[in-house]
């Protein structure tokens, strides 16, 4: 099967992207015939794969975006590459809520929108390679083996509720009971962004010993081996892969109802969920839940059993089983128009 994948940066940072990505070389792998779109791609991804650059508009990025569009359908449409997409046929969405929106917003037949969760493979570490990578980021960072590591993953920063996670940690550290004294909870905050008014923030609340922010990290597996807890209290998400990757991880997480990934959990038994992420209360006293060791743990357990239904093998199955059901109905419709035809 001729595929053709739409995506203006090929590269395993971001949901979107990795998702294209993991998509992509395992049709590749079970012998499609994949071409990719792109702007900007991973050299190391392309195994079997062909690249069909599109140039970049060093413009404001929605004009960038607009202009990627326009190409991208001119180059699909145009020979050799001829794809024969006419219709459209199905959509996929990456959550019920996603769906939701979609069919909110587009006059769309339900039954041409499906729902086809990401996956998530992590690194099948020894024991003793996951504590290897914990001491060594944590050593980076200069947090102790005592010290609760809440992990925050994504880039934009004010969209994921980075500020209120700020002022929860604040009001978690004040308001600590006598018995918790010995546990300094520290947020890792991995991700593109600029830190400079968060760390202002961080200051001003008396924080900015707790805070760390590492960047954009290519391999984010060894930041989730040193924390206890991921946190996430978006204002919106289409998923957020980055707390699925955790949860496959036997992280226990916290994460707002607003995240597609939230749909995956309940509440207390695989994760915690927010109802609204503009609380700072609200995410301290999900935080302060986590301080027990055995909550960590039983949630944590539970969490990955969860993760570990959703495999990239999985998601490849359903997206290819799709493309063959999109195949048959435009044969179909090819038939029928011949025979009125005739």
């Amino acid at each position: 099967m001729k595929i053709a994948m739409l995506i203006k940066n090929f590269v395993k940072t971001g949901g979107a992207e990795r998702y294209a990505v993991e998509l992509s070389t395992r049709l590749a792998r079970r012998g499609h015939d994949v071409h990719v779109f792109a702007q900007r791609w991973d050299p190391d991804r392309l195994a079997g794969i062909t690249v069909h650059p599109i140039a970049r508009l060093h413009r404001p990025r929605f004009i960038n975006s607009l202009y990627y569009a326009l190409a991208a359908r001119r180059l699909v449409m145009r020979e050799p590459c001829q794809f024969g997409c006419r219709a459209l046929t199905h959509v996929v969405a990456v959550s019920e809520g996603t769906r939701r929106d979609i069919l909110a917003h587009y006059p769309l037949d339900q039954a041409a929108v499906r729902v086809i969760y990401p996956g998530v493979n992590p690194p099948d570490l020894s024991p003793e390679g996951v504590q290897s990578s914990r001491r060594e980021i944590r050593k980076q960072y200069d947090l102790s083996d005592e010290d609760l590591v809440i992990v925050f993953v994504g880039s934009e920063f004010k969209r994921k509720g980075l500020r209120y996670a700020l002022e929860a940690l604040a009001l978690l550290l004040r308001n600590r009971k006598d018995d918790q004294r010995s546990i300094t909870p520290h947020l890792l905050v991995v991700g593109r962004g600029d830190p400079a008014d968060y760390l202002a923030l961080a200051s001003q609340l008396g924080i900015g010993r707790q805070v760390h922010f590492t960047g954009l990290q290519r391999d984010v597996w060894p930041i989730y081996a040193a924390a206890d807890v991921c946190l996430l209290p978006t204002l919106g998400d289409t998923f957020s892969l980055a707390v699925l990757e955790a949860m496959a991880c036997g992280l226990p997480v916290i994460v707002s109802r607003q995240a597609g990934v939230a749909e995956l959990l309940r509440h207390g038994y695989n994760g915690l969920l927010l109802d609204d992420p503009h609380d700072p209360r609200l995410i301290a006293e999900s935080m302060r839940r986590l301080f027990s060791d055995q909550s960590r743990t039983e949630m944590g357990c539970h969490a990955k059993e969860t993760a570990a239904a959703l495999s990239w093998d999985r998601m490849t199955d359903e997206m290819e089983a799709l493309y063959h059901e999109a195949v048959r109905q435009r044969t179909g419709s090819q038939m029928t128009d011949r025979a009125r035809r005739s």
